[in-house]
């Protein structure tokens, strides 16, 4: 996929002064120009430039004549960032270099090249999750979230997700990635762009109370009606027994399909337990909590740990605790180590959070628990 967007005004900036340079014959400028450290990548961009309208032939001659000591690597790079693949081809004389080729076509934010070599190399995940925010495209929401969705490989499209956070803190990597999928599964139902999918996205975020008012209901809300039950359906089949059985019997304090896709196992546990379940119905039923706030209290949360929470949350106890005591003791939280809590806490009326802080855990090994 070409690159349509323009480049920052400080690349801009560099290729007009190649220009120039190379109009003037002053390629002692030149390369003290690309000596600079802040513009390590200008090698590819001339690459690039150098490439416009003109063959690979003449492309080295003109490499040769500028005497820029550009060696195979950078050429590859350069030619892919500029998304000149039949050069690059000519190149290459038929054959491949993945690394290369990926790091360039990332830098110039060549998705569908991207997706391509990923199918035939899985370590490109890396030097695109490098690549991609080196060349400046992960800087803001709206790039980065459309560089997600049209991203084919997940492990990379949560390290885009995270990476745009180092520079947003504000950014909801969870959110941003339910969002990608959203808009991944629109275009491929309807057959639709990415615009018209984000497009048709945000109709069904603001639409959908007027859907449901409306017994008139337009095209627009059809396709929105049409959407919604796709992602419910999407959604549902990820989720396990218990989380389904939450959907179904906690469907009027808010839960739902996507609700439930927020929860996160903890490490040696990876399943959503009728423990967990059980937990979630008293946290909203009679602690009152909101869906989201309810499921992120039993995040990461052992069946112990939960059961815990059942027990003492209404006198202070909170999964952040038991979260934070799991961190820092790296020790499992056993059925002994949740017997002594609630000894300690129900019988000598001793404060929750210090009954925890007292207990020493043991050592982390196989536990045989019978689940769905």
């Amino acid at each position: 996929m070409a690159n349509n967007r323009a480049e920052k005004i400080s690349s801009e900036a560099i290729i007009s002064k190649i220009c120039k340079l190379v109009n003037t014959n002053d390629f002692g400028v030149l390369k003290e120009l690309m000596a600079k450290p802040e513009n390590k990548l200008l090698k590819y961009k001339i690459v690039s430039f150098l490439a416009t309208d003109n063959s690979i032939t003449d492309v080295l001659s003109l490499i040769k004549q500028l005497d820029l000591k550009l060696n195979r690597d950078d050429i590859i790079i350069g030619l892919a960032w500029g998304g000149h693949t039949q050069t690059l081809s000519h190149y290459m004389k038929g054959g491949h270099i993945p690394a290369l080729e990926i790091k360039g076509y990332a830098l110039g934010r060549h998705i569908e090249q991207v997706n391509k070599f990923y199918t035939k190399d899985e370590s490109s995940v890396y030097i695109a999750a490098c690549a991609y925010p080196e060349g400046g495209h992960v800087e803001n929401l709206p790039d980065t979230l459309e560089l997600i969705t049209l991203t084919t490989a997940r492990s990379l499209r949560e390290s885009l997700a995270f990476a745009l956070k180092e520079k947003i803190d504000s950014i909801d990597v969870e959110l941003l990635l339910a969002k990608a999928e959203k808009l991944t599964l629109l275009m491929q139902h309807h057959k639709i762009s990415y615009q018209d999918a984000l497009n048709t996205l945000n109709d069904i975020e603001t639409q959908e109370d007027n859907t449901k008012k409306s017994a008139n209901k337009t095209f627009a809300s059809l396709i929105a009606s049409d959407s919604i039950r796709l992602f419910h359906q999407a959604a549902s089949e990820k989720l396990s027994i218990y989380q389904k059985q939450a959907v179904e019997q906690l469907g009027q304090f808010g839960v739902t399909e996507y609700v439930m896709l927020n929860w996160k196992p903890h490490d040696s546990e990876r399943y959503f337990s009728f423990n967990h379940f059980y937990a979630l119905r008293l946290l909203l039923s009679e602690q009152h909590l909101d869906p989201i706030p309810a499921i992120k209290e039993i995040n990461q949360l052992s069946i112990y740990h939960v059961n815990a929470l059942i027990e003492l949350y209404s006198l202070g106890l909170r999964g952040e605790h038991l979260r934070k005591w799991q961190h820092e003791t790296r020790l499992r939280f056993s059925p002994e180590n949740l017997e002594q809590l609630l000894r300690v806490t129900l019988y000598e009326k001793k404060e929750p959070v210090a009954a925890l802080n007292e207990i020493s855990g043991s050592k982390p090994q196989a536990v045989r628990i019978i689940h769905n």
